[in-house]
């Protein structure tokens, strides 16, 4: 009679605490909870992407593509045109994209046309300047938007010959070296900052 009672008050908790756990399970199921102990449901790489986009984070949306695809850019005048536009003036074999920085350090003249023939032309960071002397035209029409730029570089002088529109970031006149900035035929040149050696 006492193994009797015993097994059934046994076999009366087994089914409490099975159905226990099974209520449980059902409820985290439903909840999207995996774990119970776990009071937040488990992320996944969806509700993840759902949460940056929610607060303007996502990857994607942190960088522009011509930020994110940035790069150092060297004249090399290996185009023979001295225009800005023909790529294999360029190192890498492509003219600069517009967040990408430009160093122009050999002697020659580099020269930006008018925006009919090229669109318009843009850098990030822009610096011209060599010992023999580099030189950037703008053409009438022709239109310039760069990053912080430096005429005359630590490797020697630069000049820039403004007949269409140049816009810039900070810009440092003869910083390093010697440097002109030649503004004419209405020409315009603004920036956000010029700073001019004396």
């Amino acid at each position: 009679m006492q193994a009797s009672k015993q097994a059934s008050k046994q076999a009366s908790k087994q089914a409490s605490k099975q159905a226990s756990k099974q209520a449980s399970k059902q409820a985290s199921k439903n909840s999207g909870i995996v774990n119970p102990a776990r009071p937040f449901p488990r992320p996944t790489a969806h509700s993840a992407l759902g949460l940056f986009i929610a607060l303007g984070l996502a990857p994607t949306l942190l960088l522009s593509p011509d930020a994110a695809l940035a790069a150092d850019v060297n004249w090399t005048g290996g185009g023979d045109d001295g225009k800005w536009i023909t790529g294999a003036n360029w190192s890498g074999g492509s003219a600069p994209g517009s967040g990408d920085n430009v160093d122009i350090n050999l002697p020659g003249t580099v020269t930006i046309i008018g925006s009919s023939e090229n669109g318009d032309i843009g850098s990030g960071n822009f610096t011209l300047g060599s010992s023999g002397g580099s030189a950037l035209n703008i053409t009438t029409d022709g239109t310039f938007t760069s990053g912080l730029s430096r005429l005359g570089n630590s490797a020697g002088a630069g000049t820039v010959t403004v007949d269409g529109t140049w816009t810039s970031g900070s810009l440092f006149i003869g910083d390093y070296a010697t440097s002109v900035l030649n503004i004419r035929n209405g020409g315009t040149v603004n920036s956000s900052g010029t700073y001019a050696a004396i």
